[in-house]
């Protein structure tokens, strides 16, 4: 079974005991993962077919502890939340973009067969509760770079 099969098993049975709960599938948080949140200047990054490379969800650590921070407003102020909730920017970041903003160098390889070219939440329904930003990589980076400041 894989990763995403499990969580979905999570999910569905917590959903199944009658626990009121909201799912929250947070997308890949600047400085948390492994493209940003690793040491050095150096990254590798798939190249694809298409001659692009990989597409991912993004959010930054203050972007997400703000809406995180909506959310319980919309829940103090009795607005239900759906059982199953997207986190992150609207739309997808190339990676390759990521990189460039933090100043990063790039080395290209070739995307393995299992690999996903673009791999993005839809946050619409996060859109009707709380204000969600278009994701651009320098915001993102900046947040990024804000927080690590406060550390």
């Amino acid at each position: 079974m894989g990763a995403f099969q499990a969580k979905l098993e999570m999910e569905n049975n917590a959903l199944s005991h009658g626990i009121q709960a909201t799912m929250l599938r947070i997308g890949n948080v600047a400085g948390a993962d492994a493209l940003l949140g690793q040491a050095g200047l150096h990254r590798k990054l798939d190249r694809f077919p298409s001659g692009n490379g990989p597409v991912r969800f993004y959010i930054g650590p203050k972007g997400l502890s703000s809406a995180l921070i909506s959310l319980v407003h919309c829940i103090i102020s009795g607005i239900p939340l759906p059982a199953r909730l997207n986190v992150a920017e609207r739309g997808g970041i190339a990676m390759v973009d990521l990189c460039k903003a933090a100043g990063l160098e790039i080395t290209w390889q070739p995307a393995p067969a299992t690999a996903l070219e673009a791999v993005v939440l839809d946050v619409t329904c996060l859109g009707d509760l709380i204000s969600v930003r278009d994701a651009d990589a320098r915001d993102i980076v900046a947040d990024w770079s804000a927080y690590e400041a406060m550390m």
